[in-house]
């Protein structure tokens, strides 16, 4: 992300010299140690200097790498996914929804290990990094011109990219978007609901299919589906362009247009089914 001019929008990280702890002045608490663990284990709550060199040198005792992130407190125990499609590097489709986690469950996410054991942390720890969990409150937001601008911007940089995406975010204290991971996969929220299936989807397979129809000289056999439903998938591929145009969505049967991100929005669900 810096190399490509975003660093604005990941978690601001310190370079740490594991064999000193003197650069602990310059970190602002809270703040996020992480080991290099996978599954939320490994990632310690930190709050003060002191935690810190108690945290670090254990750390460093049992020969373990580790790097320090600013906490990411600006949603609380929230935080925001964004699913979509890319067409070789093009971004087709993005939706974005938060997620309101209680705080039992929250600190089931911030796993702090001992010689293979893990104890949880405290309710309002675990969501200066944030993680995904079953039990939680979801509600559509307009995903932002401004944080479209940055998907797309990512995509084109990266190697040519044809799937599905989702990626995961938060917002620092001054309210400031920090994206934490994009994964180039389904997601498991993407399969389980239709509208976010069918959002990322259907855009994604009709440029395909438009890809493959221009490259073949027998059009005869061309056409996607019977023609109701390709209405169906035309209408949906526009809805999704213009919303990566506008940045917003409908909320009460009125469009919005939203140029920065803006967590506190909530618009309407996509009234999508995959059952075409």
């Amino acid at each position: 992300m810096h190399s490509i001019g975003l660093g604005d929008y990941v978690p601001h990280s310190h370079a740490f010299n594991h064999t000193s702890l003197s650069a602990s002045q310059d970190i602002q608490f809270p703040a996020v140690l992480k080991l290099n663990a996978h599954f939320g284990k490994g990632v310690f709550v930190i709050h003060d200097a002191k935690q810190l060199h108690v945290v670090a040198a254990s750390a460093i005792r049992h020969n373990l790498t580790f790097w320090i992130e600013e906490g990411l407190t600006g949603m609380g125990l929230a935080e925001v996914s964004s699913f979509g499609s890319v067409y070789q590097g093009k971004l087709l489709s993005m939706r974005c929804i938060k997620r309101y986690f209680p705080p039992k469950n929250a600190a089931r996410s911030a796993n702090y290990w001992y010689n293979g054991s893990v104890t949880h942390a405290q309710p309002n720890d675990a969501f200066v990094r944030g993680f995904m969990l079953h039990n939680k409150h979801d509600v559509y937001i307009p995903c932002s011109q401004e944080l479209v601008n940055v998907t797309s911007i990512m995509f084109a940089k990266a190697p040519p990219y044809t799937g599905i995406f989702c990626s995961d975010m938060k917002s620092d204290n001054h309210d400031r978007v920090k994206m934490m991971e994009i994964n180039a996969r389904f997601c498991g929220s993407m399969v389980k609901n239709e509208a976010i299936f069918t959002a990322a989807y259907v855009p994604l397979a009709y440029a395909v299919h438009e890809d493959s129809k221009n490259k073949v000289q027998d059009k005869v056999n061309s056409r996607m589906v019977d023609w109701p439903a390709e209405l169906k998938y035309k209408f949906i591929k526009k809805a999704e362009e213009d919303l990566l145009v506008s940045g917003g969505g409908i909320y009460n049967n009125a469009a919005l247009s939203v140029e920065r991100f803006n967590h506190s929005l909530v618009i309407d669900p996509p009234a999508y089914s995959y059952r075409l």
